[in-house]
């Protein structure tokens, strides 16, 4: 005969042992229902899953009111008396009631488990009976009356063999009441849970056993105010034990809902949790060990023995406070999250937008044929504008020029026309007004200033015409709305009516746009902006209109010495940032209602408007001779200088009509 190891005879000696009482351990039940008088109640104990399970009632089954239960989960080592078993962990239940029950199903469920011997969830044909499933569960049933049961009374049993690391559901099912109670528990190693099965496995073992304490956890949701997070505490050292919970707002990403010390003899915590998906721990936290090693940092650091429960709570868990402040905090939070995806919308927006416009929309425009016209009439345009400055009148000059030269136009400026001393300032103003057949108003910056009443030095031989030509050209305008019904509050770049037509508000590049008035920004007629808009101004005067604001009229015209004006006056304006102040002249102001532009009467000038009608209207002006057969050769205006007076002062070209 071989003589066999003792260690080795040892092992299978509680092998063989060990399946056994596995595949049919048997329990001894003791019932601790008393009644009044002090004696035991009848009670009888259903230890066979199949029977226990038949008699389960039928869902659904309500949560139980949780003040009237008292359900509690504790380890409990066992050490059989031969010498060749393994120590193991029993999970001692025990439930307390408080008000009268005549039924107490407790049943197993496992979740998941990584110890091979576990037979709940690793061996299910251990759980098969007559070709079905069914899951550890015993049932306590008083038969004693109910008038004769003592309260509150206790049931006890400790027959669920455990091996751990593992997860188990149990459900506590009571009748009458027809209601439910559900558990999570995790077991920790056996040697974890117990120091002194580890005492007993290094005793006998050649390699040692070093594991801390970990408790045993529970989580209690069956409170609709609260999770409860409970442990058994049966730590020989009556250590601090500390409890975290973690929501997981993604697979990797966790936040700390809570997390909570709890000193001896303390052994659970109450937490407000909204519905979500967790991570639970409950760990000693000694001083050389941590929950979770930083990164990088995994040789030198020693993670805390701990149990751990994953779960899903499909409610919250808070009170009516808890649930309102919940509630707020996740509307704002979603608020914040879309406003953020709206303010990045908007952004991509403006970015496209803005790509379109800087990039892909000149390579269409060049793609495509740029519109070409004939310029073939000659049309009457008159420009009235401000003398600012020598350098800007050079370029209202270049810019008349330019338009008789390139744009077939004959245009009626101070400049030429009024050299000729023999012509009277008013009175060319007014034909111009009436005869031509576009009227360009070059603001700029002495624009409004001179509107409101203040003069500019005269400079040169005659008046600056800019203000009482602004004031006919409102009266006309006036007229022209009162008569059409023109709204001259509308889009100011678009006009469904040509009514306005002959009259352009224009700037140059070098002036800012808040020089031009609101009331001919606002203005119903044509804008355009020197040089940008030469091609749409060309347009204008030969009455073609672009199909598009986008779109380009092809021009064939030398802007050089206009161009060049221009500069010389923004050089001008650099190297004197005061010249406009030094330029006006501020003795000499005529104050002028500014609403004066929207009250002007109407019906003062028509087309059929003869000198003599001009004349009885502007009473500072002087009326031709019939006799008089000199005339002007552009105007028409008699060349008597005695008759025909210049006027050297603002307050001579008055066109106030009352």
């Amino acid at each position: 005969m071989i003589a066999m190891h003792p260690f080795i005879s040892f092992l299978a000696a509680f092998l063989a042992t060990g399946i056994a009482i596995a595949s049919g351990q048997s329990c001894t039940f003791v019932p601790k229902t008393q009644l009044h008088d002090g004696t035991p109640a009848n009670v009888y104990f259903e230890s066979d899953s199949r029977n226990c399970t038949l008699n389960l009632p039928e869902a659904p089954l309500e949560t139980c009111d949780v003040s009237d239960f008292d359900v509690r989960f504790s380890p409990l080592a066992v050490f059989p008396p031969a010498k060749n078993m393994w120590p193991y962990v029993d999970l001692n239940i025990t439930v307390i009631p408080k008000v009268f029950v005549s039924d107490i199903f407790v049943q197993l469920e496992c979740l998941s488990s990584s110890h091979n011997e576990n037979v709940y969830c690793k061996n299910h044909s251990f759980l098969r009976k007559y070709g079905e499933f069914y899951w550890p569960c015993r049932q306590h049933q008083v038969l004693s009356e109910k008038k004769d049961v003592k309260l509150p009374y206790t049931f006890e049993h400790a027959c669920f063999r455990m091996h751990g690391p593992s997860q188990y559901r149990f459900n506590v099912t009571i009748l009458p009441q027809r209601c439910r109670l559900s558990y999570l528990v995790a077991m920790p190693p056996d040697e974890q849970v117990e120091q002194r099965i580890k005492d007993f496995k290094n005793s006998v073992g050649k390699t040692p056993i070093v594991a801390d304490w970990s408790p045993l956890f529970t989580i209690d949701a069956n409170d609709p105010n609260s999770l409860v997070l409970r442990f058994a505490r049966n730590d020989p050292d009556a250590s601090d034990v500390t409890v975290a919970l973690y929501l997981k707002e993604s697979k990797s990403v966790s936040n700390l809902l809570q997390k909570e010390v709890l000193p001896s003899p303390k052994t659970e915590v109450s937490i407000a949790a909204p519905a979500g998906e967790y991570n639970a721990f409950v760990y000693v936290d000694h001083p050389y060990c941590v929950l979770k090693c930083p990164e990088g940092k995994s040789t030198d650091c020693r993670v805390c023995n701990f149990t751990y429960l994953n779960f899903t709570l499909h409610d919250h868990k808070m009170n009516g406070i808890q649930r309102f402040k919940h509630y707020v905090f996740f509307v704002a939070k979603v608020l914040c999250y879309v406003l953020g995806v709206l303010i990045i919308i908007c952004l991509l927006v403006v970015l496209a937008m803005y790509l379109y416009c800087k990039f892909i929309q000149p390579r269409i425009l060049r793609r495509r044929p740029p519109q070409a016209f004939a310029m073939t009439e000659t049309p009457d345009v008159l420009i009235v504008y401000t003398d600012d400055c020598p350098e800007h009148t050079a370029s209202v000059v270049a810019f008349a020029e330019l338009l008789e030269n390139h744009a077939n136009a004959h245009v009626w400026i101070d400049t030429k026309d009024l050299l000729n001393h023999s012509v009277k300032p008013s009175m060319w103003l007014m034909r111009a007004i009436s005869e031509v057949k576009f009227i360009i108003l070059v603001f700029s910056a002495a624009s409004k200033q001179v509107i409101a009443g203040e003069a500019l030095p005269q400079r040169r031989p005659f008046p600056d015409l800019f203000s009482p030509a602004v004031r006919a050209v409102t009266t006309r305008i006036n007229e022209l709305t009162s008569r059409n019904g023109v709204d001259l509050t509308r889009n100011p770049l678009k006009t469904d009516s040509n009514a306005l037509d002959r009259f352009i508000v224009a700037r140059f590049a070098y002036t800012s746009p808040s020089a031009i008035p609101e009331f001919f920004s606002l203005l119903k007629c044509r804008h355009v902006v020197i040089p940008q808009d030469l091609g749409r101004l060309f347009g204008y005067l030969h009455e073609v209109d672009a199909p598009s604001d986008k779109a380009v009229i092809e021009i064939d015209a030398d802007t050089t010495y206009l161009k060049d004006s221009m500069q010389r006056f923004a050089e001008y304006a650099h190297d004197n940032p005061d010249w406009l102040k030094e330029r006006m002249k501020q003795t000499e102001t005529v104050y002028h209602d500014p609403r004066e532009f929207e009250r002007l009467p109407l019906n003062t000038i028509t087309e059929a408007t003869t000198v003599d009608e001009l004349a009885q209207h502007y009473e500072h002006l002087s009326k031709p001779d019939d006799d008089d057969d000199d005339k002007h050769a552009d105007t028409g205006i008699a060349a008597s200088s005695e008759k025909f007076e210049l006027l050297g002062s603002m307050n001579d070209i008055s066109s106030d009509s009352d």
